[in-house]
């Protein structure tokens, strides 16, 4: 390391020249030929510049900086350490941009480097080895790579919340990206309708239209959360009225869809959705009555009756509709 100028529970005093390296608090070693492989330091109170001498570490494969006090430009050495494959600094103080040539590591799975204060150049979306990749709460601007689902085609968990997107949720990631989980860039400017292959999204910005009814299909869906921007009209038919769909649906946990413009009834078959525990449908337009099918999940259900116009089932104790 370099620079260290904090050092809250005295790591350091471990790295020095009557230890050996590889008994250095946070270092792990090759046991074979000694070499360091993992260098984790995560929520150990250290702070200051990190040095580019880290490039001599040719064997390392995990840099955890997690949660501290490092702060200056990242290094862009890093970009030489060729075997690396796990690289997280969320929540430090970085600035600047990240180095353009950690596209040179060719391995590298995981990359997280939320709450800091970097851009990303453009070369980092063509990590096709990423299938972990997190940038939120930093400075970007612009628009999302168009054909980003085509260049990093591994990735599960994609997240950018908490930042100046703006434009559209490219296309090729929800039609391309075929192992995608998790997608989360809310609190951005993103505009436009939902692509009708849409997976997975988190979103809170200004995204209008439909919810597409072949979101249905998602077998390994948990998570729908998609309060706070402009669609409209009925659910989608598929979300829980077709037995095939429905039980595709069995791990849809939270569905959360409040402060939208949603009218019509609440389909019954929800209630075939067995997995779900939190149901947020507030802010919306529903009429009709809340189905009594709804009353056998785990669910909390937030109706908002100020706007929808739902009735509560006489015998379901589970229910809560809000703010009258």
């Amino acid at each position: 390391m370099s620079k260290i100028v904090e050092d809250l529970f005295n790591i350091m005093s471990s790295w020095n020249e009557s230890i050996h390296h590889c008994n250095w608090i946070g270092i792990t070693c090759n046991i074979f030929v000694g070499r360091v492989v993992h260098l984790s330091l995560e929520q150990l109170g250290v702070g200051g510049t990190l040095t580019p001498f880290i490039s001599n570490l040719t064997f390392l494969n995990t840099l955890n900086l997690l949660n501290n006090s490092f702060h200056g430009e990242f290094p862009h050495e890093v970009g030489r350490l060729f075997y690396l494959q796990h690289l997280n600094f969320s929540y430090n103080n970085f600035g600047g941009s990240l180095p353009s040539n950690l596209s040179h590591c060719t391995k590298l799975e995981v990359l997280a480097t939320g709450a800091n204060n970097l851009t990303v150049p453009s070369s980092i979306y063509n990590i096709s080895s990423l299938y972990y990749f997190t940038f939120t709460q930093n400075h970007l601007h612009g628009n999302l790579p168009a054909d980003v689902g085509f260049t990093l085609p591994n990735i599960k968990v994609f997240a950018g919340a908490v930042n100046n997107l703006i434009g559209f949720v490219p296309a090729s990631l929800l039609n391309n990206a075929s192992k995608l989980e998790i997608l989360d860039f809310s609190l951005n400017g993103l505009t436009g309708t939902l692509p009708k292959n849409l997976r997975v999204l988190n979103s809170s910005n200004g995204i209008h239209g439909n919810i597409p009814v072949g979101i249905g299909n998602l077998a390994n869906l948990t998570l729908i959360a998609l309060e706070g921007n402009r669609l409209t009209d009925s659910l989608p038919y598929s979300l829980g009225t077709l037995p095939a769909q429905v039980s595709k649906l069995h791990s849809l946990g939270e569905l959360m869809l409040s402060e939208n413009n949603f009218s019509g009834v609440i389909p019954s078959s929800l209630g075939r959705c067995i997995s779900l525990e939190k149901l947020h449908l507030d802010g919306n337009s529903f009429e009709g009555n809340i189905p009594q099918t709804l009353q056998n999940l785990r669910a909390f259900l937030d109706i908002d009756r100020s706007r929808n116009t739902c009735l509560v089932p006489m015998k379901s104790r589970r229910l809560v509709a809000s703010r009258e």
